[in-house]
């Protein structure tokens, strides 16, 4: 109390709670999402923008994930099919170049690429890889 019996007023420092204080250290840690799972997040709403046909923001959903993780070989193959949409053929071919590369067994890239392959007029390349994706067990749905 001071000289007027009065209560002296209480300071009030910073109030902190104690979630905010987890929250800064795991920021100033480092810690958060591993870049393996900002890929994957980046990759679906990669999904979900080519749901909503917006390729420009599909496709640079897709750039994010591979970015953060360069052997996604689903992101690289639906970049392809992004591409496709827009008519990059010789994009999405890369692409689903690249996705077999990583992935020896996807089927669903040969036979996009197939498909690209014979559009640009390489029949060679598009039976070549017809005739793998159905080794691999492709079927049309």
């Amino acid at each position: 109390m001071n000289a007027t019996n009065q209560p002296k007023p209480k300071r009030r420092w910073c109030q902190v709670r104690p979630w905010t204080v987890l929250l800064g250290l795991l920021v100033l840690s480092g810690c958060g999402p591993s870049k393996e799972q900002q890929a994957v997040d980046a990759y679906n709403r990669g999904v979900v923008y080519g749901k909503k046909g917006d390729r420009d923001k599909e496709i640079a959903e897709y750039t994010e994930a591979i970015r953060l993780q360069p052997d996604f070989a689903d992101a690289y193959y639906n970049r392809g099919v992004a591409y496709r949409g827009t008519g990059a053929t010789d994009k999405a071919i890369a692409d689903y170049t690249e996705a077999v590369r990583l992935k020896p067994d996807f089927a669903d890239a040969y036979y996009n690429r197939a498909v690209d392959y014979g559009s640009t007029g390489d029949k060679a390349k598009a039976e070549a890889d017809f005739a793998k994706a159905k080794e691999l067990g492709y079927k049309p749905e």
